[in-house]
């Protein structure tokens, strides 16, 4: 019975140091993965920066232009303006009158 225990307790001790070496090879492969991740989301980030410097660049651009164009044209700038502005309340009213409207059916 000793013997047998003792057999027990080997295989025991193997299969953890098996296990222990299939740990430490699963660590390394995250560790890299991880590491690649990482290199990978550093790149996105600099593209995602470089690109939003330049949207936000052409959108000054694009405001100075139409603020030159308001400078300059007055009487049209407030008819556009006043305009946009209507159109945006009747469109809000007529949303607002279908949502209430659904509402109702319910």
């Amino acid at each position: 019975m000793a013997d047998a225990a003792k057999d027990t307790y080997a295989n025991l001790e193997k299969q953890i140091e098996e296990l222990k070496k299939e740990l430490g090879t699963i660590s390394k492969s995250l560790l890299s993965r991880a590491s690649d991740a990482a290199d990978e989301a550093e790149d996105n980030l600099h593209g995602l920066r470089d690109r939003a410097g330049y949207a936000a660049k052409q959108v000054r651009d694009r405001a100075q232009v139409v603020a030159e164009a308001a400078r300059e044209n007055p009487g049209t700038a407030a008819t556009v303006g006043g305009s946009v502005g209507l159109l945006g309340f009747l469109l809000g009213a007529l949303v607002g009158g279908v949502v209430v409207a659904s509402c109702r059916d319910r």
